[in-house]
């Protein structure tokens, strides 16, 4: 243990890393209870307002159940992503709307607006990025998100986008993690291979299983405290209770930079 920080996975040594990937919803960034139900309201008010303008008018109850309806018609059990304006555009049809007459890339910056200005910085993400960049990593972002656009946007917003050579969404490549898609596209823009990468993430099915997969170094991030999940037999490198804790992770990997640099 250092620390706080729990190192489970024994006999795995510690290669020379040269990047590491971050998750962003509720690694970095988080929406409190109460933005959450904003945030979900928030959508399809806008949207709302939007169509009416334009002369069609809807109530907000209703475009939220065919926009659910248009998401379950669109989705399967792949790991296949489903792009934001591709379930906009299956909504305005189910509403009969001529969709000739909609820009759904507005649309889609429509949907996402009261989102994009929601979510908050946690207080441990500068020092860590800080931290990480200062110790020679090369840093990449790794985000399920149907919209490539919003998540830019947010990182814009919170001062973010300068840390990341590489930013993927889901939404970018058509595939959501736990695929392999994702991560490869992300550590294939950083010019590093799996043995020389780490990840750091909060959802354990998607972040820490995908990122096994490929052969990354795995960082759970459990901010809540609960029992380290077990899915398909993965047993995370370490578990952190938050970024302070990943930093003294990437100490102990930075030292291997310096040893075979």
């Amino acid at each position: 243990m250092i620390g706080g920080v729990k190192g489970l996975k024994a006999g795995r040594c510690i290669r020379s890393m040269g990047a590491i990937l971050f998750d962003l919803g509720e690694t970095l960034i988080y929406l409190d209870p109460e933005d959450k139900r904003r945030v979900e309201n928030g959508r399809f008010e806008m949207v709302q307002g939007y169509l009416a303008d334009r002369g069609v008018r809807f109530t907000v109850d209703v475009l939220r159940d065919v926009y659910r309806g248009s998401v379950e018609a669109l989705s399967d059990d792949s790991e296949r992503e489903v792009h934001i304006q591709s379930i906009l555009a299956e909504m305005l049809r189910r509403l009969s709307v001529d969709g000739s007459s909609i820009d759904l890339g507005e649309l889609e910056r429509v949907f996402y607006r009261r989102e994009v200005e929601a979510w908050k910085l946690f207080p441990d993400a500068i020092p860590c990025l800080e931290y990480a960049l200062e110790a020679g990593f090369k840093l990449g972002l790794v985000s399920n998100a149907r919209s490539d656009w919003a998540v830019r946007a947010i990182l814009k917003r919170l001062g973010l986008e300068g840390y990341f050579e590489a930013a993927v969404t889901s939404a970018q490549v058509g595939w959501r993690k736990p695929s392999p898609e994702p991560f490869i596209k992300a550590l294939e823009i950083l010019g590093e291979t799996p043995g020389r990468a780490a990840f750091i993430g909060d959802t354990f099915s998607a972040d820490i299983v995908g990122a096994e997969k490929i052969g990354l170094k795995t960082i759970f991030l459990n901010r809540r405290g609960e029992p380290t999940p077990v899915v398909q037999g993965v047993t995370p490198d370490y578990v952190v209770r938050d970024l302070r804790e990943g930093v003294e992770v990437l100490r102990v990997l930075s030292r291997s930079i310096r040893a075979h640099g």
